[in-house]
């Protein structure tokens, strides 16, 4: 297995990009083993662990207009959420999807305390920061591929479990959930032919659709 330092993969930021969803299950995740396996780096951290623990807070306004422009493929949309990594490290994040490419943009956060970050906020959100609420929390595990070229990045995520702030409702999925990071739309990918392959074709729906979607009272 080739891996690869998560301080090395860093530089490998893709902040300005192309993102490609698939929503797989495990049977199709194990057709594609072998083939990440002699592929791709795989990024571990300082005790080469590659299996790494997510978190993520979403943010929305009361009528949930983030998740319905997301629903309604809303040109120059946008997500705010934190960002916690396994070793601790909190980012306060959004992110702009326009003409199929994603923007984002984060700042350190400290001990979630978004308050002093409200002119950030108000001057890069198309939404005022005193209409957004926390609404919904995602963790997750979260294995990150980086291809021999080292510009591109995939990421699988397992093992995702959803919590609605607002219906109290807890749900966890089977899915797992790849996205494949890059420059250029025109570039495709070896992981984007190899899915394709193997009849896997591209996903709209991000996490965070999935989670308030299953977590609305019908």
């Amino acid at each position: 297995m080739n891996t690869i330092n998560i301080k090395e993969s860093k530089n490998i930021k893709l902040m300005n990009r192309i993102d490609k969803k698939y929503v797989i299950d495990f049977n199709q995740f194990c057709l594609l083993s072998d083939y990440i396996v002699n592929n791709y780096y795989i990024v571990v951290d300082d005790s080469n662990k590659f299996l790494l623990s997510y978190k993520s807070i979403y943010f929305d306004t009361a009528n949930l207009d983030m998740y319905n422009d997301h629903k309604l493929n809303v040109e120059n949309r946008q997500k705010l959420r934190i960002r916690e990594y396994e070793n601790g490290d909190q980012f306060l994040e959004i992110k702009t999807k326009s003409d199929n490419k994603t923007k984002k943009i984060r700042v350190n956060l400290d001990l979630y305390n978004i308050d002093h970050y409200m002119c950030w906020i108000n001057d890069n959100l198309n939404y005022a920061y005193s209409a957004i609420t926390p609404v919904l929390e995602i963790n997750f595990k979260r294995l990150t591929l980086i291809n021999k070229e080292k510009n591109s990045r995939i990421t699988i995520d397992f093992g995702i479990s959803f919590k609605n702030y607002n219906t109290n409702i807890n749900k966890k999925i089977k899915e797992i959930v790849i996205e494949v990071k890059k420059s250029d739309e025109s570039y495709i990918t070896s992981f984007e032919k190899k899915l394709s392959s193997l009849n896997i074709e591209e996903s709209k729906f991000s996490k965070y659709y999935i989670g308030i979607n299953s977590t609305l009272k019908k």
